[in-house]
């Protein structure tokens, strides 16, 4: 898979050639929030990443399992902090699973092709250990310039969603419709929202992410009480780990939690176009858009530009061959007939 003429240096962060390892002006500028200042490199271990997070989880209030810590950026350093981060920094998991050092540049790599497909991501990109390990790191979306916060609550706050409520696997206790049907509720440019919010339960599916669970997608309320969907984050494919992971952390249509699916998945075992022009219709978007959306993906040209992305990241060849199989096989999913 590795494209022999690919430049030896590119950005950690946007995968264009560089004349020297690093990051580039456009992707600094990015993750710093408007400065050109931003550090390829952390001066930290991934063993003391892991020490960091378990000493600063009484601060810290990073949901999830992942290991990952606060940082802050100041006068270009990124440091390691228990309290007024402006990034999270993901190092390889501790947990072990196949290819487990490629989730860094796993998550990297399905950002930027996210955002490449038109979604909204936050900025994302990887940085250097001090050893030279590669790690995942985003700046966060609920944080002002000035240090203030944002209100950011996931739709599985929103739905009062809890352990106790909906059980152990709580996360993956809903559909997308009813996610998208909070979104309507909650969004204050709620056709916007859902349309966005479809697309991106489109890209999981091309993109082979297994997990899109209700706690990986928010909205954001700002200073005038206005309410939208946060840009798109925790993005991966997860099919290259887990080679029998589900197509998606959800079902699709509100009656597939009572095992009720649409007819053609009935007949073929998996979703098409078709549902997911289904969960736009439910949610008031028209097949037309929805459609738009499809076509995207439908375009040999989307192909093209997954394996032109893979050939040029940071995943072993193992997992670059493992990607690219799997997006095809979606692709395939999504024509057929």
């Amino acid at each position: 898979m590795v494209n022999a003429s690919a430049p030896r240096f590119r950005c950690l962060a946007t995968l264009e050639p560089l004349p020297a390892a690093g990051l580039s002006r456009a992707a600094q500028w990015d993750l710093a929030g408007g400065r050109y200042q931003f550090p390829a490199t952390i001066d930290l271990v991934r063993e003391g990443v892991h020490a960091h997070r378990q000493t600063a989880m009484q601060y810290m209030s990073i949901s999830g399992m992942q290991d990952k810590i606060s940082v802050r950026l100041y006068r270009g350093v990124l440091s390691a902090v228990e309290t007024g981060g402006t990034h999270l920094l993901k190092p390889i998991p501790s947990t072990r699973f196949a290819l487990v050092d490629d989730t860094p540049a796993n998550e990297a790599l399905t950002m930027l092709l996210a955002r490449q497909a038109g979604i909204s991501t936050a900025a994302h990109g990887l940085v250097r250990l001090a050893d030279g390990e590669l790690a995942y790191i985003t700046r966060r979306f609920d944080r002002l310039a000035d240090g203030s916060r944002v209100l950011q609550e996931d739709l599985g706050s929103l739905a009062e969603m809890t352990p106790a409520t909906h059980g152990d696997h709580w996360k993956y206790n809903a559909t997308y419709e009813t996610l998208g049907r909070l979104i309507e509720k909650y969004c204050s440019a709620s056709l916007r929202d859902r349309i966005e919010f479809v697309h991106r339960v489109i890209f999981c599916f091309v993109i082979g992410n297994g997990d899109a669970h209700v706690r990986n997608f928010s909205v954001l309320r700002d200073r005038d009480g206005l309410t939208q969907l946060s840009p798109a984050y925790d993005l991966l494919c997860t099919r290259i780990h887990l080679p029998n992971d589900e197509d998606l952390g959800l079902g699709v249509l509100a009656g597939e939690l009572d095992g009720q699916f649409s007819s053609r998945y009935e007949t073929l075992g998996f979703y098409t176009s078709a549902d997911f022009i289904e969960l736009g219709t439910r949610l008031g978007i028209t097949p037309a858009t929805v459609g738009r959306l499809l076509a995207r993906y439908l375009d040999p040209a989307w192909g093209q530009v997954v394996a032109d992305y893979v050939s040029r990241s940071f995943l072993s060849d193992t997992a670059q061959v493992r990607y690219v199989a799997t997006v095809n096989d979606r692709l395939a999913k999504l024509r057929a007939v």
